[in-house]
């Protein structure tokens, strides 16, 4: 019996109506007003004006669903909201974890559909956390990293590049699926301490013609260090003034090799 042939048109195929994802963001904003918000949006309210965090919860659509999970919308570059992502943290903003493995993390949308918020026949489809900024900002130059924790700081730090992030170190496929928008402009992939082997291996096997960061090699970083536990730790002004200068060097001129 042949296979039915998926029907990619279908708006509900890829597709959430964007006023679903607003119901987290209302109750984001409403802990932030009460301040009764607690994990990452405390830690981040002792490093950053609220001016600058609120910018921030639009611009992402940070949500939540109670004090200590922040709610990732993935928006693709056409305003569709792909899925919703929870994760867990702490009061040191940091993720939650049982040994060496995170708590509170996963995809909460097959929860949704049992709860008839989301249709049935929609199905879930990754893209690059901030994707939809691409479109919002054509000329900015563009970074991307693992985390999204990582490209909510940076975008408050370094605020003259769009700050976009895979969600996972082997996350590259939603890199590959916008590369001709991408080879239009100025685009840096940022990995980890100890994925830059890899990141590098993946650009060159899918053809990304963009450069790869080895910053975060350099020194005696510990693996899986990220830009934001290097800008927010002890030492983050001097690391900023080095990474500042790392960017404007990598984003100088139109060469991307």
């Amino acid at each position: 019996m042949a296979r039915k042939k998926k029907n990619r048109n279908n708006p509900l195929y890829y597709t959430i109506p964007m006023e679903e994802s607003s119901i987290f963001h209302r109750k984001l904003q409403y802990m932030v007003a009460e301040n009764t918000a607690k994990g990452l949006i405390t830690f981040l309210s002792e490093k950053f004006s609220q001016e600058s965090l609120k910018e921030m919860y639009e611009r992402y659509q940070l949500g939540a669903s109670d004090k200590r999970i922040i709610i990732y919308s993935y928006i693709d570059i056409e305003n569709r909201l792909r899925c919703l992502k929870r994760m867990k943290y702490g009061e040191d903003g940091k993720r939650c974890k049982n040994g060496n493995k995170s708590t509170g993390v996963g995809y909460i949308c097959g929860s949704l559909k049992e709860k008839g918020v989301i249709p049935a026949a929609w199905k879930q489809k990754q893209c690059l956390f901030g994707e939809h900024l691409l479109s919002v900002y054509p000329d900015a130059p563009v970074v991307i990293v693992e985390s999204e924790k990582t490209a909510l700081i940076c975008s408050i730090i370094f605020p003259e590049y769009i700050w976009l992030a895979t969600g996972g170190c082997s996350h590259i496929k939603p890199i590959v699926w916008i590369r001709g928008v991408l080879s239009k402009r100025k685009f840096l992939l940022f990995p980890d301490t100890g994925e830059y082997e890899y990141w590098k291996r993946e650009a060159k096997r899918h053809s990304l013609k963009c450069r790869v960061a080895k910053y975060m090699e350099f020194g005696e970083k510990e693996w899986n260090t990220d830009l934001a536990d290097l800008l927010m730790g002890e030492s983050g002004e001097a690391y900023f003034v080095e990474i500042k200068a790392y960017l404007d060097f990598a984003f100088k001129d139109r060469q991307t090799k």
